[in-house]
This record gives structure tokens, C-alpha cells and sequence, in this order.
């Protein structure tokens, strides 16, 4: 099943196959095995700016907004039945993106993060009533240049082959799956944003 379920994933990620293609059974095992990379995955990238335990609770929160957001989706459209396939398909290519973008993502994170502390520093020096603050093009991070082309990349793949699943689950054109691919990209976003304050009482901000 595992064989299956890695084959499928492979194939998808190259456009070559969809999420009917997925292997399906009434075991819950595969779902579960999905919803863990996911949130494995997930944490993997955000781990890099929040500490784990944050990354983790985030991981679940986006997890669990994309099941919402994939289930609401298919009934509407009276295509139910297709749901745990459809998930599992967009949690198991996700998660193989997110994971390779978690190296990318590792050598721009500390040029990036020192930039935001020092325009954290900055703000705070600003007095009462001054001036606000302001960055010149030459102030801008000097970031990795692979390693931000790369990025970019894996993340116009992410979104293709997420409007890709979604497209042939949902039986709509390529218009209506990119628009769908974008709703669903920014619920989650959204969702995991909106839960961040939440999580940073729950956890303390804490490393």
C-alpha cells in the first residue's frame, strides 16, 4: 500500500496521474499516515521561524483547515465520495514540496530573520510621534540567489499541482481549478496566521 500510495504521489507531482489514481482503502491507515506527513512536513518549514512545539500545533491547524477546505469543496459540488482520495493526494504531493522547500527555506530563514530584528530594533529606537520608518532598495537582505530562485519554483509547482488534484476532483476547467487552488492555498494560510496569537499564549512564544 505504502508502494502504491509513493508510486501515485510520484506520478501526480509530474502531472501524470490525479487523485483518482490514489490508492483508497477502508483501513484508516493511509489517512492517518497522510495527515502525519502533512503535519510533519508542514512543521518542517515553519519550524524555522517558530519553535516546535508552535510548528507542530500550526502543522495540525493546516492540516485540518485543507481537510475543511477539500471536504466543503467536493459538496458543493455533489462529489463527496471523492474526499479522503482527494486529500490524501494533496497531502502526500504537498508534503514531498514542502519538504524540499525546508532547504531552500534554510539558507534564506537566518539572512531573513536578522533583517526582521533589525527592523524590529529600529521601529522600537523610533521616538514617540517621529518619522516612520523607512528602507532604501540598498537595506534589503542580501539572500541567496539559488536558493531564492529554487524557492520560488517549488512553490509555482506547489501550486500547480494543487490546482491540478483539485481540478480533476471537482470536474472544473483550469480557470475555475486556479482560482479553487488559491482560495484553498490562502484558507489555509489565513487560518494558520489567524491561530498564531492563540498559539503564542498556549505556548508562550517560547523556543
Amino acid at each position: 500500500m505504502l508502494s502504491e500510495a509513493f508510486q501515485a504521489t510520484l506520478k501526480i507531482l509530474l502531472f501524470r496521474a490525479g487523485p483518482a489514481d490514489f490508492p483508497y482503502r477502508e483501513d484508516p491507515g493511509l489517512s492517518r499516515g497522510c495527515i502525519v506527513l502533512g503535519i510533519v512536513a508542514t512543521a518542517a518549514v515553519l519550524g524555522q521561524m517558530l519553535p516546535l512545539a508552535m510548528a507542530l500545533a500550526s502543522g495540525v491547524i493546516a492540516t485540518a483547515a485543507l481537510s475543511m477546505f477539500v471536504r466543503t469543496t467536493l459538496r458543493l459540488r455533489g462529489l463527496e465520495p471523492r474526499y479522503v482520495q482527494t486529500r490524501n493526494a494533496l497531502l502526500a504531493t504537498g508534503s514531498v514540496l514542502l519538504l524540499i522547500m525546508s532547504l531552500p527555506m534554510a539558507a534564506i530563514m537566518p539572512g531573513m530573520m536578522a533583517f526582521l530584528e533589525s527592523l524590529r530594533v529600529a521601529q522600537d529606537a523610533i521616538p514617540a510621534g517621529g518619522a516612520p520608518l523607512t528602507i532604501s532598495p540598498d537595506q534589503m537582505p542580501d539572500l541567496p540567489g539559488g536558493a531564492s530562485l529554487l524557492l520560488d519554483l517549488l512553490t509555482i509547482w506547489f501550486f500547480a499541482v494543487t490546482s491540478h488534484v483539485l481540478r480533476q476532483a471537482a470536474n472544473l476547467g483550469y480557470f475555475g481549478a486556479g482560482v479553487l487552488a488559491l482560495l484553498c492555498v490562502m484558507n489555509v494560510v489565513l487560518l494558520v496566521a489567524f491561530a498564531g496569537p492563540v498559539l503564542k499564549l498556549i505556548f508562550g512564544g517560547g523556543a
